[in-house]
């Protein structure tokens, strides 16, 4: 299970905290809402600091976006196996 809540700092930046698991049921979730902000033209920001875990799926669609969205306060281990800094 997935929570996600968005927080607006202007018009043009969105920040989305996730809590719970990124999985292949919760991904489609996540995918639909940073689809419709980076549609509307939107900086989004991903602030993962308290992911409970994450899947194959979950660390694939991350190494996919993380060139295009901002992935802020991941977890250590996260971080290592995306090879983020």
């Amino acid at each position: 299970m997935i929570h996600l809540s968005q927080t607006y700092s202007n018009n043009q930046c969105v920040t989305i905290k996730v809590e719970g698991d990124l999985d292949g049921d919760s991904l489609p979730v996540l995918e639909d809402v940073c689809r419709k902000h980076l549609e509307s033209g939107k900086k989004i920001t991903i602030d993962l600091e308290k992911i409970a875990g994450v899947d194959l799926k979950g660390k694939a669609y991350l190494r996919e976006i993380k060139g295009s969205i901002e992935l802020i306060r991941m977890p250590a281990y996260l971080a290592l196996e995306l090879r983020i800094d």
